[in-house]
Parts: structure tokens; C-alpha cells; sequence
């Protein structure tokens, strides 16, 4: 095309691409599964531990939470044990 003539051309172009993907193992579904609740059951676990860790230093240090803090229900079920009552 001569670029001195004036004319030109516009090309717009669209286009969608789609893809579906069936497993053909059922069994890995079980698997992702039940590792994805392994993961949750020991995220929960860690939360616990350290929660319990927390408030048990708290109350090593001679605080404790006012209960009438919306927070007081994290700590309330941690009870101190004297040395003595091993």
C-alpha cells in the first residue's frame, strides 16, 4: 500500500476460548478432599494450641481479661494448675 494515498485499514478481532476438564481417577477427588480437611483439622488444632499457649502466659503474668470483653471467651476455659497438683 502506497502510505501516501490516505487509505488505511482497521482490523479488530475478538474471539473466546472455553475448556471443561473431566478426571478420569474419581479417587483423586477423594484424596484432594481429604487432605484439604487434614489441612483444615490441623489448622484448628495449631489455632487451639497456640490460643491456649497465649492465655496461659496472660495469667502467668497476672493478667487476665475483663469479662465483659467480647474477647474474655478466648481465655475463659484456660485455668491455671499449680505445680504442686501434678
Amino acid at each position: 500500500m502506497d502510505p501516501g494515498s490516505g487509505n488505511y485499514t482497521i482490523g479488530e478481532n475478538w474471539g473466546i476460548q472455553a475448556s471443561i476438564s473431566v478426571p478420569l481417577d474419581q479417587s483423586i477427588i477423594e484424596r484432594c478432599k481429604s487432605l484439604a480437611d487434614l489441612k483444615i483439622r490441623k489448622g484448628r488444632l495449631d489455632y487451639e494450641i497456640i490460643r491456649i499457649k497465649e492465655c496461659a502466659t496472660l495469667l502467668s503474668k497476672g493478667y487476665m481479661l475483663h469479662p465483659e470483653s467480647i474477647f474474655f471467651p478466648l481465655c475463659s476455659d484456660v485455668q491455671p494448675v499449680s505445680s504442686s497438683q501434678k
